[in-house]
């Protein structure tokens, strides 16, 4: 049962990629990661950028990327993230210190 409230993830970085700096996404394996977390690395991945390097600015390249999600590429996530704070509802949450409805009591 505990495949549902935690789907296996992987992502497989392509060489063209390899300029990425690698460390943080190495350093956010084994962390409470969502698809928000996911959805804004790939967000950031496809953002176009200037000539200089810059992204271009603008709401439109981060409308609908939620501000409490993480760029596993850029930022690392928090060790002691919780279940609350990456907005997962209870009954999908994989931290079994947070569930009261699997308690034997």
């Amino acid at each position: 049962q505990v495949e549902h409230m935690n789907p296996f993830n992987t992502m497989i970085v392509p060489k063209q990629f390899r300029g990425f700096k690698l460390d943080e996404l190495f350093a956010n394996q084994d962390k409470l990661v969502t698809g928000y977390d996911l959805y804004n690395t790939m967000r950031n991945i496809v953002r176009p950028y200037l000539k200089s390097g810059n992204p271009v600015k603008g709401s439109q390249h981060t409308a609908g990327i939620p501000s409490w999600s993480y760029n596993l590429l850029s930022d690392q996530v928090p060790d002691d993230r919780t279940c609350e704070d990456a907005k997962i509802p209870v009954d999908f949450c994989p931290c079994l210190e947070e569930r009261t409805d699997l308690m034997p009591y």
